[in-house]
């Protein structure tokens, strides 16, 4: 999440003042009589520990009562949070703020000379929450200052100690302790009434795994196996950007290879058959070789997947494959374009002579032997024909006939024609993983980042589901997240199709695009 825009930013107080003169004895009594000692981790073994990297890179000690990640997924009640409830429960009945609707309390101890740089607080769970303050020892030789924008001036805010403070930790603030003794803060931040909320207990002696944006326990390593969905195709349909999309989510972290390629010809033959328990165990085991698998057993919050867009033609020897061995992943994103202009595009890349030696290999440039597009698909399609394939036959008949035979190539250059009968690819995946379980995108929903993401941020009774990666991240059980990187990846320009070639192509298509039409239930006008 971005800081505020100038112009929302500016109409914004900064600091609130919400509530005066709390009762904050007992919990000073507390400190007090915990003295330095209490601030040391080494101190509190039993409670859960945490790190706060900012906190910890600027030297701030820390007690921590709740915590959660940064989607608000999951709120941790800590040990402590319990034992010091003759200290705690009577600030928040003053204050009127249940228990249950904090998600963060924390003590913060800034100590002499500490300087806190300017920044802004980030994360989905800072638009979803109210920050509060309440000073418990603090001095007017504290500086708080806040600047509404990058180009607005500071402005020195002065705390008062036991009184409650809302901040807008969203614009930028430093705070700077000139005092001679340690400033402490009680932090909390809490959600509006309704707000759905995952809590648990931890117990002392627990351990919890944080990246910058979530925390898993010790005890749930493992539990979400690699990978969690898979794009499917198709070929020079923007499945590279799709990937590069959903891996700038802060809960997915992107295979070590986008392309892994190893469920059609990066199969590993010398491994047992897989339809074994132990075939497909082996296989698993060399499949997340692609994997950061280390990090993604370890933290079980995130996502991890891949995209090899020439799997929608890999047919039943792929489906199964993947149904072997990896049948955890259940979420299959395929997107589609224009199968004319794919087919093109397609034929473009690998008629390109500029690449590594590998990549021409890879797109199978020594494959075309001269031919133009028009060839190749003239070619094509009177295999096609001679093959007896209409719009509609079964999957199995397609299958046996068609996609069975490509299978096994190792290179891109083949079957630009075949590759945009969308419907006759994902009836296969369609009725193995269900309609619910594979999501249908269209390349023309990308083109633009307002085609990307709703305008707004959605609230939490409000789903954003109306723009192409507000439905992926919802497909892919994800919390909101607003990409930056728009750009379009892998992209190349070429001279416009001959119209005569396109109509004729567009002609071939247009029976096997209706019923394309009939599985998306739209037309989307090819």
């Amino acid at each position: 999440m971005s800081e505020l825009d100038e112009e929302v930013a500016k109409n914004f107080a900064m600091v609130v003042p919400r509530q005066s003169n709390v009762d904050i004895s007992l919990l000073q009594e507390r400190i007090l009589a915990g003295g330095r000692e209490l601030w040391d981790p080494a101190n509190q073994t039993d409670n859960v520990p945490i790190r706060r990297a900012g906190h910890d890179t600027w030297g701030i000690g820390k007690v921590v009562f709740i915590f959660c990640d940064d989607y608000i997924k999951n709120v941790y009640t800590f040990p402590w949070f319990h034992t010091w409830q003759k200290e705690l429960a009577p600030i928040f009945e003053q204050i009127q703020i249940p228990f249950n609707r904090v998600v963060r309390c924390i003590l913060a101890s800034m100590p002499p000379g500490a300087d806190i740089p300017v920044h802004h607080d980030t994360g989905s769970w800072v638009h979803f929450t109210h920050r509060m303050h309440i000073p418990i020892f603090t001095s007017p030789e504290i500086d708080f200052m806040v600047r509404k924008t990058p180009k607005s001036s500071r402005l020195r805010y002065e705390f008062q100690q036991g009184n409650l403070y809302e901040l807008n930790n969203i614009s930028r603030h430093r705070v700077k302790n000139n005092w001679d003794q340690h400033r402490v803060h009680m932090i909390f931040d809490y959600v509006d009434e309704g707000f759905p909320l995952s809590r648990m207990e931890l117990e002392k002696d627990m351990v919890v795994h944080q990246t910058r944006r979530s925390l898993d326990l010790s005890t749930a390593y493992g539990t979400r196996v690699p990978p969690s969905f898979m794009v499917i195709g198709a070929q020079k349909a923007g499945t590279t950007s799709l990937y590069d999309y959903i891996a700038q989510h802060d809960l997915v972290w992107a295979a070590k290879r986008k392309e892994t390629h190893y469920f059609d010809w990066r199969w590993n033959t010398k491994l047992p058959a897989s339809s074994t328990p132990e075939g497909a165990k082996q296989h698993l085991d060399y499949y997340h070789n692609f994997f950061e698998k280390k990090i993604l057993l370890r933290f079980p919050s995130l996502l991890t997947g891949e995209a090899t867009p020439s799997y929608m033609l890999g047919g039943k020897l792929v489906i199964d494959r993947m149904q072997q061995v990896i049948p955890q992943c259940r979420k299959i994103l395929a997107i589609l374009r224009n199968p004319v202009d794919r087919a093109y595009s397609h034929y473009c890349m690998t008629a390109d002579t500029e690449g590594t030696p590998e990549q021409l290999r890879n797109r199978g440039h020594h494959h075309l032997r001269g031919r133009s597009f028009e060839q190749l698909i003239d070619d094509e399609i009177a295999e096609l024909a001679q093959l007896g394939v209409h719009p509609d036959m079964s999957f199995e008949e397609f299958d046996t006939k068609v996609l069975s035979q490509r299978v096994a190539f190792d290179h891109g250059a083949h079957s630009y024609v075949a590759r945009g009968l969308y419907a006759l690819q994902l009836a296969g995946w369609l009725e193995v993983y269900g309609k619910q379980n594979v999501l249908l995108l269209s390349l023309d929903d990308m083109k633009t980042s307002e085609g990307l993401h709703v305008r707004s941020l959605p609230t939490f009774g409000r789903a954003a589901t109306s723009a192409t990666m507000d439905k992926v991240f919802t497909f892919l059980e994800l919390p909101y997240h607003r990409i930056k990187d728009t750009s379009a990846k892998n992209t190349r320009k070429y001279e416009p199709l001959d119209d005569t070639v396109r109509a004729k192509l567009a002609a071939f298509y247009a029976p096997y695009n209706a019923k394309l039409y009939e599985i998306l239930e739209r037309n989307v006008g090819w």
